[in-house]
């Protein structure tokens, strides 16, 4: 309902009108005592006030002209009890049969452990249906008929909130009254508290929705991703963004969406790349507003029996993202059509400098960022014809966005952009038509691009020509730590510090890549091929050549340890020594990896501590207004990325132990494994 800043700004009822045009599914409501027993909509602060009944006037009429899936109201209670009752008789005066009031009471199934495990009813099952999420009074106070309200505790749900308070504040816990009549409106969703993750798990119920704020939910799920993302699993999370947000800035929804959070809220009322990428994210599923989640985000129920921990039962392997296909990405932007100037640029130049950046959100791993050479003076017809590959690890997560921007403005370079996931990317030639900042189309305004998607393995890729393979690789190097200014010294100094490692680990990763490439070709085999094969292919050439026990491999410390005749042929030994480098280039990545990744994780350490005082220290250095919003969008960038290169580096890991395994594996079936003491 706000349409500026948090603090001061004017609110209105066309700010939940141009939300739900647009196919928001939940909306927040702060609701205060009025005049004349008209409860009104504010935040708290200096902003100006609204008529609860108009507002819910406006949601009833526009409520389900975009998208007909239930619309969830997130109700914040600070009301007199006659008040309380005046908003119950409202909501159910206004929006009539269109208010869920079906409490839950659907079968347990037999394989979970609780019936606070019980299932929610599907949005399919709630279609033109308005949901109440609030606070709600205990299951046993409904036995009490004659009590028209009853008592709950009065804190705040935001988690960092809880957090911050002493040990005395939780002891003496303050209550407040609330009504039997809004209670009862509160079916399918109630709000609840998060202490940690421990008691979430073998206390909360499904139904239950905890609230955290942008600062403590980056924490957990930088911290505690595996813990966050099975907490997601089971229940529903809700991330607003941070109490410091007062010029009503966007945090990035990517972060809170990579470990299963449910419900990201955002400020509808300021325009700007998180908001592309949340309108992106909603695309799919023929932007009805709900968009399901990858399988390794969701619940699975069978591996729950009544007798195993709901912690134990519900935890990840190693890789907190488990089975997935990879996707190599390739897209070549060739030309743009038609483009505008910017248009709330307040110094225009005679005309534009265009050029295009093509940005991919997702995993910290998946993310990236590349742009095209500037095209000057041409606004009608730029010829770019670049191309650009990407890895995309987790495609079910990934959104590409394309902007256009333009070299030339001296205060507001922003043309047009179009956002959309990964899976509703479509091959070949295509136009993708622009929109301006807010959100609408730029007639006749169009890139044409040409789109490849091929799914293959991320460990080997192909040999290009000597000079490009060496301007890609610098390329490659030179993003991997491709840190942006967050105008602090002192976190600053922290991104640098990792600039060097960061850059070694990919050394290591890319020697590994080319052994890999280096030992298919001398077997002769594709590049995608694994090392089983390749072990394979040395042994048959043995076979056919009768030089079987000509090479002997030994387990000496878990290490294969080559022994072969100097009169092997050429190009067997040459097989043999491409073997043998991989080996030797797989030890130096895990041994140096170590190291690298011990230096890196104590870095996002200190760097998430400091994140709890960003706007203090940039404060501190004197950064503020736009410069503040480009701050904190450059240190999410910086995490992000450094979480990435991190991920990374543990998988390249894993994989290179893989990899001494199967020469293990594979020679044992060959025949070329003998025990250390033969």
């Amino acid at each position: 309902f706000l349409l500026a800043d948090q603090l001061k700004g004017p609110s209105s009822v066309e700010g939940f009108i141009h939300a739900l045009k647009r196919g928001c599914r939940c909306l927040e409501l702060h609701c205060f005592d009025g005049p004349d027993d008209q409860p009104l909509i504010h935040n708290g602060t200096l902003t100006s006030r609204i008529s609860l009944s108009e507002a819910l006037q406006v949601i009833s009429n526009y409520g389900f002209e975009k998208t007909n899936y239930p619309l969830i109201l997130c109700m914040e209670i600070q009301c007199s009890i006659s008040q309380q009752e005046r908003i119950a008789q409202l909501l159910i005066e206004i929006f009539g049969e269109k208010l869920f009031l079906n409490h839950v009471s659907l079968p347990v199934d037999v394989n979970i452990a609780s019936s606070k495990y019980r299932p929610l009813p599907s949005p399919n099952d709630l279609h033109g249906k308005i949901i109440i999420k609030s606070k709600k009074l205990p299951p046993g106070f409904s036995n009490d008929l004659n009590t028209d309200y009853g008592e709950i505790i009065d804190e705040e749900d935001c988690y960092e909130d809880n957090k911050r308070r002493s040990k005395k504040d939780l002891s003496n816990k303050k209550h407040r009254k609330l009504s039997r009549a809004f209670s009862d409106l509160v079916c399918v969703l109630r709000s609840a508290q998060f202490e940690d993750f421990n008691t979430a798990f073998n206390e909360q119920q499904s139904d239950q929705v905890c609230t955290f704020s942008e600062n403590a939910a980056l924490r957990l799920a930088t911290s505690d991703a595996e813990e966050f993302i099975n907490y997601n699993k089971l229940f529903i999370s809700r991330v607003t963004p941070g109490t410091w947000r007062v010029d009503s800035s966007n945090l990035n929804p990517q972060d809170f969406w990579n470990v299963g959070c449910q419900m990201v809220s955002m400020n509808y009322q300021t325009s700007g790349k998180f908001m592309d990428v949340y309108f992106g994210r909603f695309l799919s599923n023929g932007g009805c507003g709900y968009v399901l989640k990858p399988s390794y985000l969701r619940s699975d129920n069978t591996s729950m029996s009544a007798t195993s921990s709901p912690i134990a039962s519900s935890r990840l392997s190693s890789n907190v993202y488990s089975s997935n296909t990879p996707q190599i990405l390739h897209i070549k932007i060739i030309s743009a059509l038609h483009l505008p100037r910017p248009e709330q640029a307040e110094l225009k130049a005679n005309s534009i400098d265009p050029y295009v950046v093509v940005q991919i959100f997702g995993v910290p791993r998946d993310t990236d960022e590349v742009r095209t050479k500037t095209i000057y003076h041409n606004s009608e017809n730029p010829q770019f014809n670049e191309a650009f590959e990407f890895e995309i690890a987790f495609p079910e997560l990934a959104l590409v966005r394309f902007v256009v921007l333009d070299d030339d403005s001296l205060d507001y370079d922003f043309i047009g952009q179009y956002t959309l996931p990964f899976e509703c990317i479509q091959t070949g030639y295509r136009h993708v038509h622009l929109h301006n900042i807010g959100g609408d189309l730029i007639a006749n305004a169009y890139l044409f691009v040409h789109i490849v998607i091929n799914s293959k393995s991320l460990a080997i890729k192909p040999r290009r020509s000597l000079s490009r393979y060496h301007r890609s690789l610098m390329r490659r190097k030179l993003r991997i730590a491709s840190f942006r200014s967050v105008y602090n010294k002192q976190i600053d100094d922290l991104f640098k510090s990792v600039i060097q490692p960061l850059e070694t680990a990919f050394e290591y990763r890319h020697a590994v890549e080319q052994s890999l490439y280096g030992l298919n070709e001398m077997c002769g085999l594709p590049e995608i091929s694994n090392v089983k094969q390749c072990v394979r292919k040395i042994a048959s050439r043995l076979q056919k050549a009768n030089l079987t026990g000509a090479v002997a491999i030994r387990n000496q410390s878990d290490i294969p340890i080559f022994e072969y005749s100097t009169t092997l042929p050429e190009l067997s030994r040459q097989s043999v020594v491409a073997l043998e480098e991989v080996i030797n280039q797989c030890r130096a990545l895990i041994y140096n990896g170590t190291i690298i990744h011990k230096k890196l994780v104590n870095v996002q350490t200190e760097i998430s501590e400091l994140s709890k005082d960003i706007p203090r220290l940039l404060e501190t250095s004197g950064v503020r207004g736009k410069k503040f919003t480009k701050a904190i969008d450059n240190f999410s960038y910086n995490l992000a990325l450094l979480h990435g290169q991190t991920d990374l580096l543990n998988k390249a890991k894993q994989d290179a132990n893989i990899t001494i395994q199967q020469i293990f594996e594979a020679a044992e079936t060959t025949n070329l494994l003998v025990e250390s003491d033969q």
